[in-house]
């Protein structure tokens, strides 16, 4: 009799409409996504972040700034002033304020304010702690001074604005201790008969005496500085600041960064978002005894009650898509890549189906990878290979003879499930031709009601795709943070190149927000 006519056989067109584009609308939801689910880790770099800005907060060293201010009053340039070191009125006002400028910052300046203050540090280091900007527009020159304390910058700002016009009149002294001695001899050594130059001469030495009874007359102090109130370092309001912006910003540089080298599936969300088809099922994260290894498929009688409904969840949403058919439906179980949960949710699914008081066939397709029987702890001589070669030599397929009655559900008056085992000697590591899987399956779905295959990864072994011809549903596995996201995808292509819709996802390590009823 022919199969029925199938899931994937009905599928005439090769199109992929079930996998959605990548558009810049995914793109953007599932880079917010995850920055969402990477979240703990921005926290915590955040936090730390905080903390050290905290601890440098604390710890460093405050410093005060007090500014005190001069202002330059550029002299007429008259021929009495001339060669004295005097800032004269010029066409470039910059100019005359940045002279001024200069004359703060000398070390004769340095050395004075020590020692008037009695500090103890040399005129480079104490030249380190001030600042000057020029004002051109007002002319006045803005001396900042930083010290430890804000009396300590009070009065190092004030010094600096006092000795620099001490430091000035004393060099415009010493200027005219010579310049007026040679003035008065050459008025003396003008002759009687030339009174002109000597009036001319003897206003030139009434000038130079005035300024000589006085202090320098270009620089004049415009403000004296006040006792700063607050620290200008650290600045607590920037620090912290700083470091929340820096740390969100290492944050989530790190998530991308995890998520680039390690693109796994985290969210159910990304599932719905790149394929249009159903979840199936959610089996809640189980947490394992230490005697049983991860790579060991969980039993009926090791799950919770909560994955126990999920794989009921699994069975009646199978149940209600199944075509009424004289033949058995058979049903793929398979994902991208090892360690899913794929044989889990084999295993459990032929149960499930066994207590609905069915026919339940579960033909271990893995062969690479065989654990059924090692988790039910069966061993038998029998294997799909023995059949198969049994059929060549005596040209007899006896399917019935390989297989093993097993007591999988929980539920005591349930059937038992007939196990198809792949060989864990080293035979069945070859795979199957398509001729002689379908020739299987097809003797499967004639003899039972369920046909549950435990099929490997696609990505590692396509073999089993040849025979999609006896196939009704297909089922992906996925586990959240273990599924690989790429791998998903190029498996989802595989699928559509053989004209394959799966029929849903079951998806493996839910959060289980539900409480089991």
């Amino acid at each position: 009799m022919p199969p029925p006519e199938s899931a994937t056989s009905a599928s005439s067109n090769r199109s992929a409409d079930w996998i959605a584009g990548d558009d810049d609308d995914y793109a953007f939801a599932r880079t917010v996504a995850g920055i969402w689910d990477g979240r703990w880790v921005i926290l915590g770099i955040v936090v730390v972040a905080l903390a050290g800005a905290v601890v440098y907060l604390h710890q460093a060293s405050k410093v005060y700034q007090a500014q005190s201010e001069i202002l330059a009053s550029p002299l007429p340039a008259t021929a009495s002033v001339q060669g004295l070191g005097l800032i004269l009125q010029s066409a470039d006002p910059l100019r005359d304020v940045q002279t001024a400028s200069e004359f703060v910052t000398t070390p004769s300046v340095a050395q004075r304010v020590i020692s008037s203050l009695r500090l103890h540090e040399s005129p480079q280091a104490l030249l380190g702690q001030v600042s000057i900007a020029p004002i051109a527009e007002s002319d006045i020159v803005d001396i900042a001074v930083d010290a430890g304390s804000p009396g300590a910058a009070q009065r190092l700002a004030n010094a600096f604005a006092v000795q620099t016009l001490n430091d000035r009149t004393a060099a415009l002294d010493s200027e005219l201790s010579t310049v007026i001695p040679r003035l008065k001899a050459e008025i003396a050594a003008v002759p009687a008969g030339n009174p002109g130059t000597r009036a001319s001469l003897s206003g030139q030495l009434a000038e130079l005496e005035t300024l000589d009874s006085g202090p320098t007359p270009d620089l004049r102090v415009a403000g004296l500085a006040q006792a700063p109130t607050s620290p200008i370092s650290p600045r607590k309001a920037f620090t912290l600041a700083a470091a929340l912006v820096g740390g969100l910003v290492v944050g989530i540089g790190l998530v991308f960064l995890i998520q680039l080298l390690d693109p796994r599936l985290r969210r159910e969300e990304e599932l719905a978002d790149r394929f249009r088809l159903p979840i199936l099922a959610r089996v809640p994260r189980e947490h394992r005894k230490r005697r049983f290894r991860r790579k060991t498929p969980m039993l009926p009688g090791a799950i919770s009650p909560q994955a126990a409904d999920a794989y009921r969840t699994l069975r009646t949403a199978l149940s209600s898509s199944r075509r009424r058919t004289t033949h058995g439906h058979v049903i793929l179980v398979t994902g991208s890549t090892p360690s899913e949960g794929k044989t889990t949710t084999a295993i459990n699914l032929a149960s499930a189906l066994a207590a609905s008081d069915a026919q339940v066939m579960l033909i271990e397709a893995d062969l690479r990878r065989p654990t059924i029987g090692k988790a039910l702890d069966i061993e038998t001589s029998e294997s799909i290979h023995s059949v198969l070669h049994e059929e060549v030599l005596f040209g007899q397929f006896r399917l019935g003879d390989a297989l093993v009655d097993t007591a999988l559900s929980a539920v005591p008056e349930s059937r038992h499930v007939r196990l198809l085992l792949a060989s864990r000697d080293g035979v069945s590591a070859q795979p199957l031709s398509s001729a002689k899987m379908r020739s299987i399956l097809a003797a499967a779905r004639e003899i039972s009601d369920w046909v549950v295959v435990d099929g490997p990864p696609l990505l590692y072994a396509p073999d089993l795709l040849g025979a999609c011809d006896q196939i009704d549903d297909v089922i992906l596995v996925a586990r959240l943070g273990t599924t690989g996201f790429d791998d998903l995808l190029q498996t989802a292509e595989l699928l559509a190149q053989h004209a394959i819709v799966p029929a849903g996802f079951v998806v493996v390590g839910s959060s289980g927000r539900a409480q089991y009823y």
